[in-house]
């Protein structure tokens, strides 16, 4: 897992105005919380955008003036709708022995090993929500699709997690799903849960 050291100062003034003027200078206004604290903080916009584009999940945070590093995960980061330019960026302190909750993106791997059977792979779900200690945060999680069929489909409780990793996304919650040309991942979502209904009742009846 990768970590990136960032040094931010703390602000004192709060606002629109002054939250414009920040960004005037280069710099992103942003707060930090948990822990019991709560701090305005004025965020280095080159710096910020280095880490985003590292895709780093643990931070160590340092407020200028001071020595003590804070290991922080990112929350929320605001963007301008039209010219995506950083607005604002929310940073958790965190436990590193307490479990946190977080999302990961979810890579699929093993496409190009994949049957030649016409299929299309749909990655419908693209981030999962997990929950595990913060210095075993992964970078990101990937989902073999190498043994896919046509019509055939991954959920959540499919996905091979590393150990320490709890999924806390919805267990049936649609990931990857192997459709003919034209079709789409809800269509053939639908006919694979009509198809398993189906057969439950076969069972059920006999």
């Amino acid at each position: 897992m990768a970590i990136n050291a960032l040094q931010v100062q703390e602000r004192a003034l709060t606002g629109k105005g002054p939250a414009r003027h920040l960004r005037t200078q280069g710099l992103i206004p942003g707060v930090m919380y948990g822990a019991g604290t709560n701090r305005h903080l004025a965020v280095p916009e080159r710096a910020l955008s280095k880490v985003l584009a590292s895709q780093a999940t643990l931070i160590n945070l340092t407020i200028e003036g001071e020595d003590k590093e804070l290991p922080v995960i990112i929350k929320e980061v605001q963007r301008d709708p039209v010219t995506q330019a950083l607005l604002h960026v929310d940073f958790f302190q965190v436990d590193l022995n307490k479990p946190v909750s977080t999302t990961v993106p979810l890579v699929l791997v093993g496409e190009e090993n994949r049957e030649n059977d016409g299929g299309i792979i749909e990655h419908v779900l693209r981030e999962l929500e997990i929950s595990c200690l913060p210095t075993a945060i992964p970078d990101h999680i990937e989902v073999d699709v190498s043994g896919l069929k046509v019509h055939d489909t991954l959920h959540v409780k499919d996905i091979a997690l590393p150990e320490g990793i709890k999924a806390e996304t919805d267990p049936d919650e649609l990931v990857v799903s192997v459709v003919s040309p034209g079709a789409s991942p809800v269509e053939e979502g639908a006919e694979a849960a009509e198809e398993g209904k189906a057969a439950e009742a076969e069972t059920t009846e006999e």
